[in-house]
């Protein structure tokens, strides 16, 4: 039998985060009537089917029945992984297809993964020697994302008097120059580059809201979907598109140079950023100072992980003994240099 005179195309991703949605799609003879059975394996759902009946299809624990389609020769579907125990796991979805009479059996294997949190060292204690011109720091917290995709933290400091999280001196003047800079570049390059406008309205908009609300945004499942959404967007239009992703990259490179001058902590925390970034995580309020006094005993915080398909992972409670060593009362450390990172994969 010519399996390609009657199936034309069979598609599933190679890969997906674990709790994403990915989609799918079988094509044949427009000609040749049809009935596709898809049997799913544990930790998959099918949560949407295109161009199937209302009444055409059965769909019990983790078999998939279609056989009324609106339109012969397609069906599209979106499929949701769950969050598995195993950071990755390769799952098989079978196809069983009879088109005009003729019986067809695919598989297909698509590699779930997701990020995994390893604390690599947790201090027993940390000084902090502020005596002199420089700050050293004994010790810092080392995480490791031992998965693959990116691994967002969030920090939650318990303040008291002893110990407070400000900003960063000059920061409001920085953003306020930085985005004012930015903006007129992305207005550019809206002009400039017609068929990518809708995506970059879009950034555009969504920068424009966090302007809004003093550049601060709640780490929530609608936050985490609209990055996760753009980075997606991008990065498709950044593999077809190499002069534009040049652009859209001088554009952000240029908005900062020209405000750097006015944060004097910005040079640190920039190779700061670029180290997380090739270690696959993303550290939510980064740029916070420690305003701590010398009487401090414990630093306590809460380290909450998340993901960019909003999965759920087990926050840390830290509690570590301080020593502040300084000729004044508080000292006031950048909250990032209280970190260390390290990726255990390589993609």
């Amino acid at each position: 039998m010519d399996e390609n005179r009657f199936l034309k195309s069979l598609y599933i991703p190679k890969d997906c985060l674990q709790g994403a949605e990915f989609p799918g799609h079988v094509t044949w003879d427009r000609y040749s009537p049809a009935r596709i059975k898809v049997i799913i394996p544990e930790g998959i759902v099918v949560s949407e089917m295109y161009n199937v009946k209302e009444n055409g299809f059965v769909y019990a624990e983790n078999s998939l029945d279609i056989y009324g389609f609106e339109d012969n020769g397609y069906v599209g579907f979106v499929f949701k992984s769950e969050k598995l125990n195993t950071k990755e796991e390769i799952k098989e979805i079978y196809f069983k297809m009879d088109i005009d009479g003729n019986e067809l059996v695919k598989t297909k294997k698509i590699y779930l993964f997701r990020p995994e949190i390893t604390f690599k060292q947790i201090p027993n204690s940390i000084t902090i020697n502020k005596s002199g011109p420089h700050t050293n720091i004994s010790d810092h917290i080392s995480i490791k994302n031992s998965g693959k995709g990116t691994m967002v933290l969030g920090l939650a400091l318990r303040e008291s008097e002893y110990i407070k999280e400000a900003l960063p001196e000059n920061i409001d003047e920085y953003i306020k120059n930085y985005n004012e800079i930015l903006y007129k570049r992305l207005e550019t390059l809206m002009n400039t580059y017609e068929p990518h406008k809708e995506v970059l309205l879009e950034y555009y908009k969504f920068k424009k809201s966090m302007t809004e609300n003093d550049g601060t945004m709640e780490l929530n499942k609608d936050f985490l979907d609209q990055v996760a959404n753009l980075i997606d967007k991008f990065k498709k239009i950044f593999e077809e598109d190499e002069k534009f992703a040049y652009d859209f990259t001088e554009a952000h490179y240029s908005a900062q140079m020209m405000s750097m001058n006015i944060l004097t902590e910005l040079s640190g925390f920039l190779e700061f950023l670029k180290n997380t970034t090739d270690k696959k995580i993303l550290l939510i309020g980064a740029t916070a100072i420690l305003d701590i006094s010398k009487e401090l005993e414990n630093l306590e915080l809460k380290v909450s992980v998340s993901d960019f398909a909003n999965n759920d992972y087990p926050a840390t409670e830290l509690s570590i003994p301080l020593n502040i060593i300084s000729n004044s009362d508080r000292v006031k450390i950048p909250l990032y240099q209280l970190f260390t990172f390290e990726n255990g994969v390589v993609e």
